[in-house]
């Protein structure tokens, strides 16, 4: 299921949302999905210990990925 999601958000053309990921996985897909489009990405967090936890999370697949 991941490789298959992920090479559709790879050829998606524009701009995506994706929405309804399993918690936790949020930051696998994110990273995953922005070194195959080398884009900009966005999330959006529900509070700030979960953009913590995300941002926390993103870094550890990514170290590269820069938070603002």
């Amino acid at each position: 299921m991941i490789p298959d999601f992920l090479n559709l958000f790879a050829n998606a053309p524009g701009q995506l949302l994706v929405e309804g990921v399993a918690a936790g996985s949020e930051a696998l897909f994110m990273a995953r999905g922005m070194a195959l489009r080398g884009g900009i990405g966005v999330f959006v967090a529900s509070d700030d210990a979960s953009a913590q936890k995300f941002a926390t999370s993103i870094n550890f697949f990514d170290p590269n990925i820069e938070i603002l």
